[in-house]
């Protein structure tokens, strides 16, 4: 096989590679706005069930003050919601704060761009960090199978090349984002 139908054939591999590599942050983007949409639809249900909550207990206090029962109701109540009140102040506290401060609790999902990043622009680098890293990988395996048609001379440069990248680009998020680990 000469060089040209190998080139070919590299570049009919290279968009399937790109394709299954993109799945990551699509995935990690789904997964987040997921979470945050269960947040905000738990959020809403707080405070539904506080204005509920609020007109159950203004709608108690025009019984006569003698009555046990409306009393043991009404003190329910206030318990009640003084539980969603607190509630919902730890979700919003947490929202806020996560907003806040990004940072991996664990090295490797920082090293493998595995966290929600701070900026739009973080989708586009960890889309190409996973595109560099699996073609590098896909590469290497391929090699290490005897499936390339590239000599070693050829593939070595390639894959070295594709991971280079890849770290770059991982030493662009690091610079662009800025998030520790």
């Amino acid at each position: 096989m000469n060089y040209l139908e190998a080139l070919r054939h590299l570049l009919n591999l290279f968009p399937l590679q790109v394709f299954a590599a993109g799945l990551i942050p699509v995935l990690q983007f789904a997964r987040e706005r997921f979470r945050s949409l269960q947040v905000e639809q738990r959020k809403q249900h707080l405070r539904a069930k506080l204005v509920g909550l609020n007109a159950f207990i203004s709608s108690m206090q025009e019984l006569p003050p003698n009555d046990q029962f409306g009393q043991v109701c009404i003190e329910d109540a206030v318990r009640e919601r003084e539980g969603v009140l607190r509630e919902l102040a730890a979700s919003i506290a947490r929202e806020s704060a996560r907003q806040k401060h990004i940072r991996p609790r664990r090295w490797m999902p920082w090293l493998l761009l595995l966290y929600h990043p701070p900026r739009p622009s973080g989708w586009a680098l960890r889309w190409s960090f996973f595109a560099l890293l699996f073609v590098s990988v896909a590469a290497t395996v391929r090699g290490i199978l005897h499936e390339n048609y590239f000599p070693l001379r050829v593939l070595v440069p390639f894959v070295v090349t594709c991971f280079v990248l890849a770290m770059v680009v991982r030493l662009a998020a690091l610079r662009i984002e800025g998030v520790r680990a």
